[in-house]
């Protein structure tokens, strides 16, 4: 029972060490290029993230100023294209269906959803 409690206790140890390790050592915003970039392609519309943060409970990732606009080709009648969607602050939370799809999909093919 001993032997039990103490492999339990370093497992949960081991458990909130590596996630205090990720949100020390990882950077979302360093991902930013590459998100903005997937995006891009998956919607065919422009995307722009700002800064990004990652947060523990609820599990995921917040974005501030997150703008998507219009696709090139639909006329709007301006000089510019003004965004689609414009939002100043989102968090982004995994869910358990996103989780199982990512866990049976192959990493390098996985599609937004």
């Amino acid at each position: 029972m001993r032997r039990v409690l103490l492999v339990s206790g370093v497992a949960l140890g081991a458990l909130l060490l590596g996630m205090a390790a990720l949100f020390l050592l990882v950077d979302p915003n360093s991902f930013r290029g590459q998100i903005a970039g997937e995006l891009q392609k998956q919607l065919h519309r422009p995307v722009n993230l700002g800064k990004m943060s990652l947060s523990l409970y609820p599990l995921g990732v917040g974005v501030e100023d997150l703008a998507i606009g219009e696709k090139p080709e639909i006329p709007t009648g301006q000089p510019f294209q003004p965004p689609l969607i414009r939002q100043s602050s989102c968090n982004l939370r995994g869910t358990r269906e996103i989780l199982l799809h990512y866990s049976r999909s192959n990493p390098a093919t996985c599609r937004a959803f």
